[in-house]
C-alpha cells in the first residue's frame, strides 16, 4: 500500500482531517470487534438507557488492543501532521448498539478545549490530533461520521445546534479498518446507521514530544497489562514512554 503522507498532512491542514483507508486488515478488524464486544459484555451490555458504551482510558478495559496503536503507517502519518515525534496522550473507544440509539450517536463536538488567542488561531499545523479507527467503516449502513471541514486556523465556534444538520457538513464514506486523523478543532458528529447492529470505534489523541501542553482529556496508557506489549514493540514503547518513531521510520511497513 502506497500512501503519500505529505499529501495526508496537507489535507489535515486544509480541511481538518484525512483518511488512511483500510490500513487495518479484515482479520485485524475481527480481532478489534471481539475485544470491544467482550469489554462491552463485561461492563453490563447495552440497554435503552445505555445505547452506547465508552471506555476512557480504553487500555484499562481492553489492553489487548494496545499493539494496534503501533501500526507503523498510522504512526508515521501522525508524525507528518504534527511535524514531530509522536506520543500517545489519550486512549479511548466507543461502541454503539443501533437498536437502542437515537438519530445522533454523538452530537456535534470538537476536542480543542484550549483557550483561543484574542486574535484567533495562528498555527502552521495542528498541535494535537485525534486518530480514530473506524472498525466497521463509515457509511449510511453502519452510521456515518459527519464533519465540518476547516482550515487549520478557521474559528473554533459552533455553526448550529448540537443535534441538527450544519451548513457545509459532509458525511465521510470509508471502508472498514480505516484510520482518520483529524485536528482537535474539527467539529464532527456521528449518526445512527440503517443496517449494521453494532458500530465499533477506538483510537487516541496524540501530541508531539516537543509540545507538552496539558489537556483536560489526557489519560494514561501505562497499565500493568500493557507492559508485555511494550517489550515486544519498540514503536509502542516509544509512543508511551519516550521519543516515538521519527518520520520515515515507519514507511517500511504496509
Amino acid at each position: 500500500m502506497s500512501i503519500d503522507l505529505e499529501v495526508k498532512a496537507r489535507e489535515v491542514r486544509e480541511r481538518g482531517f484525512c483518511a488512511l483507508e483500510a490500513v487495518y486488515t479484515a482479520d485485524e478488524c475481527e480481532q478489534m470487534r471481539g475485544i470491544l464486544d467482550a469489554a462491552c459484555r463485561q461492563s453490563g451490555g447495552f440497554s435503552a438507557d445505555r445505547p452506547g458504551i465508552s471506555f476512557h482510558p480504553l487500555l484499562q478495559f481492553a489492553p489487548e488492543l494496545v499493539p494496534l496503536f503501533a501500526k507503523p503507517i498510522v504512526v508515521d502519518a501522525i508524525a507528518h501532521v504534527l511535524e514531530d515525534d509522536v506520543r500517545l496522550v489519550h486512549n479511548g473507544g466507543s461502541v454503539f448498539a443501533r437498536e437502542f440509539s437515537g438519530q445522533y450517536l454523538t452530537r456535534w463536538h470538537q476536542h480543542y478545549n484550549w483557550d483561543i488567542p484574542e486574535g484567533g488561531l495562528q498555527r502552521d499545523h495542528p498541535e494535537r490530533v485525534v486518530c480514530n479507527v473506524y472498525v466497521d467503516g463509515s457509511n449510511e449502513d453502519v452510521g456515518p461520521l459527519v464533519v465540518l471541514p476547516r482550515h487549520v486556523n478557521d474559528p473554533v465556534r459552533p455553526f448550529g445546534k448540537p443535534d441538527e444538520s450544519w451548513p457545509g457538513e459532509i458525511a465521510v464514506s470509508i471502508p472498514p479498518g480505516t484510520a482518520i486523523i483529524f485536528d482537535t478543532a474539527l467539529w464532527h458528529c456521528s449518526r445512527r446507521g440503517t443496517r449494521l447492529p453494532i458500530r465499533h470505534l477506538w483510537g487516541g489523541c496524540y501530541q508531539g514530544w516537543h509540545f507538552d501542553k496539558p489537556h483536560r482529556d489526557d489519560n494514561s496508557a501505562d497499565f500493568p497489562a500493557v507492559a508485555q506489549f511494550k517489550k515486544a514493540s519498540p514503536i509502542l514503547s516509544r509512543l508511551i514512554d519516550g521519543r516515538a518513531t521519527r518520520r520515515g521510520d515507519a514507511k517500511r511497513a504496509d
